[in-house]
Order: structure tokens, then C-alpha cells, then sequence
């Protein structure tokens, strides 16, 4: 299967939705990338895990660390990650960016890297990069690398302190 597979189901899915949308870190939309619609069809998670992955080894294969880690925020990240991690037999690590004012109040949740960690950092749809930052600054704390971050869709102008790659554009979809 390829990208341009998955750029075809996804846009059979009706992933791309037109309407008036508030952006978590980029105020106002016409336009919402409804990744994780996708995500309940199997064929296409399948695709996006592969693509993923096939970034993360790309990048990793070029460090002196081997990958050890998955990560991930938001609903949108958490999907695909899981995936990857279980696929590849990496640890999973989800970070809150937020803490929830109940339970333990933790910014990492499952696997605590350590400092001799590699991680990839997954979310669906990249527009600022705020949301993937923070969670790049509360994985740094442990000592871990962060490899990079990787997304599904890259719709806006990206600024992080690693480097980041994605599976496609938003014009690809449009």
C-alpha cells in the first residue's frame, strides 16, 4: 500500500470537514481535519501506522541511540502510537500536557522513559506545534532523547525544538 492509498480512503472517509472549527492553538478554521474519523476504519489506521513508522525509521536508523519509545498526546496522537509501539515492540509512553486535577496528577502516564531512551513523538494533524512542545519540554525532563515528532498532517507553520516530520500536506487532502 502506499500514500497515495491512504490519501485516497482518507478523502473517501470525508476526513476533510468545511465548516467553522476552533483550532486548539490557531484560533479560527474553515477548514478540520478530522484524522481520527479515520481511525475507525482498519485499513486506513493500518495505512497511517505504516506511514508513520516508515519516518520514524528513517530518522532513526541515522541516531547513535536505537529507538526505544512511542509517545503521544491528545486523542489524536494516542491511536497510531499505541499501534506503532505494539507493532515494533516499543515502549508506549502518553503524555498530559494539562494535568487532570484528579487521580495521581502525572505528566506521563504508562512507561516513565529514563535518560538511555529514543523517543518518537505521534500526533494526527500538526498546525503550530504548541501542543507537540510541551510535550517535547515534559520528555526532555526525563533525560530521554526525543527523536522527533511525526504527524499525519502537517496544516500549518510548525515551530519545535526537534525536528518533525509528516505522512502529507493539508493541500494533498484538499
Amino acid at each position: 500500500m502506499s500514500k497515495r492509498t491512504l490519501i485516497t480512503r482518507l478523502k473517501e472517509t470525508g476526513i476533510v470537514q468545511r465548516k467553522q472549527v476552533q483550532l486548539s492553538h490557531a484560533g479560527m478554521s474553515d477548514i478540520y481535519f478530522d484524522i481520527k474519523k479515520a481511525y475507525g476504519y482498519p485499513d486506513i489506521l493500518q495505512l497511517i501506522t505504516e506511514e508513520l513508522w516508515k519516518l520514524i525509521q528513517k530518522d532513526a536508523f541515522q541516531h547513535e541511540k536505537d529507538l526505544s519509545v512511542i509517545a503521544a498526546t491528545g486523542y489524536g496522537g494516542i491511536t497510531p502510537a499505541s499501534i506503532v509501539a505494539l507493532d515494533n515492540t516499543k515502549c508506549l509512553t502518553l503524555v498530559r500536557t494539562e494535568l487532570k486535577q484528579h487521580g495521581l496528577n502525572k505528566h506521563i502516564e504508562c512507561y516513565k522513559p529514563v535518560p538511555s531512551d529514543l523517543i518518537a513523538l505521534i500526533d494526527d494533524v500538526g498546525t503550530t506545534g504548541k501542543t507537540l512542545q510541551k510535550a517535547t519540554d515534559i520528555l526532555q525532563k526525563t533525560g530521554a532523547d526525543v527523536l522527533g515528532a511525526y504527524f499525519v498532517v502537517k496544516r500549518g507553520d510548525i515551530k519545535l525544538s526537534v525536528p518533525f516530520r509528516y505522512v502529507m500536506t493539508a493541500d494533498e487532502l484538499l
